[in-house]
């Protein structure tokens, strides 16, 4: 088996992990929420409600609810924006 595999398959049995350069425009919400929910053990993750009452699901929220009131944004655009803003 290849040591890179074991290294890897170990760290991920363990929960071991780290949120590299490729985090580096993600916000602090989204990353928190993501730590949140790879937790090893199951009863220890996030619930599905707990999910959605999240500091990251909420200002994605409320920032949609915002955007939509606005008549001339289409739904696509707020998409955008929200991938954008928000990840």
């Amino acid at each position: 088996m290849n040591e890179n595999f074991e290294k890897m398959s170990l760290s991920i049995i363990n929960g071991s992990f780290t949120f590299d350069s490729a985090f580096n425009d993600i916000s602090q919400e989204a990353i928190e929420l993501i730590r949140q929910l790879i937790v090893v053990t199951p009863s220890e993750r996030l619930t599905a409600t707990n999910c959605l009452q999240s500091a990251w699901i909420t200002q994605v929220s409320v920032y949609i609810m915002c955007v939509v009131k606005s008549e001339s944004v289409v739904p696509s655009v707020i998409f955008f924006a929200c991938v954008t803003l928000f990840v």
